[in-house]
């Protein structure tokens, strides 16, 4: 049998195609995103890098992870100073590493939760459009 190039035979892969549901859609760039920032989060604690990324929505909301912190890093780019001192290269390298750690938890926890709150927000709004749905097929009684 003849291997297949088109990246079939690393297991279950889905295609990779526009979702049509706007809601779904939302969902899946909000876990995508939340897998993105892991990985830069392990990416920059593991290597002492310094990672910023920056999402947009395609309703314009930006969705963003920086380790230590995005400002810092977008500005390090934007100058294009590469002879400011590293963050991580100091005395202090263990503790910039620990530092570091504990931001990207604590971004990570903040990704995690807004996350939750589009979701319920999301599930919030289909479950009000369900209601009003029903409202307007459900027979009107009159009492009087």
């Amino acid at each position: 049998m003849e291997k297949q190039l088109n990246g079939a035979q690393r297991g279950h892969q889905k295609d990779m195609k526009r979702i049509e549901k706007k809601g779904a859609r939302q969902i899946c760039l909000s876990k995508r995103c939340n897998g993105l920032f892991k990985k830069a989060s392990e990416l920059s604690t593991l290597c002492g890098a310094e990672v910023a990324i920056i999402v947009y929505s395609p309703a314009g909301k930006p969705y963003t992870f920086g380790c230590p912190a995005v400002d810092p890093i977008i500005n390090k780019f934007l100058s294009d100073n590469s002879d400011q001192p590293d963050h991580f290269s100091s005395a202090n390298n263990s503790q910039n590493l620990h530092q570091g750690a504990i931001i990207s938890h604590l971004n990570q926890q903040y990704a995690d939760t807004l996350s939750r709150l589009d979701t319920e927000t999301l599930q919030q709004l289909m479950m009000l459009q369900g209601l009003k749905q029903a409202a307007k097929e459900s027979p009107k009684v009159y009492l009087g």
